[in-house]
């Protein structure tokens, strides 16, 4: 589960990888407004923002 040791192909099948904290609550940032996405990738917490 541990995003650095996923094969590139997995990332979007591991949800290890999206999951961040936003306001004290785990979430999947996927599911988030797009510039929360975009502060996300910008803080590295995830690798790239996923298309629609």
């Amino acid at each position: 589960m541990d995003p650095e040791w996923s094969l590139r192909i997995r990332v979007d099948q591991n949800p290890m990888v999206w999951m961040i904290q936003v306001n004290g609550f785990m979430v999947d940032a996927r599911s988030l407004k797009r510039e929360i996405q975009e502060e996300a990738l910008r803080k590295g917490l995830i690798p790239y923002i996923p298309e629609r």
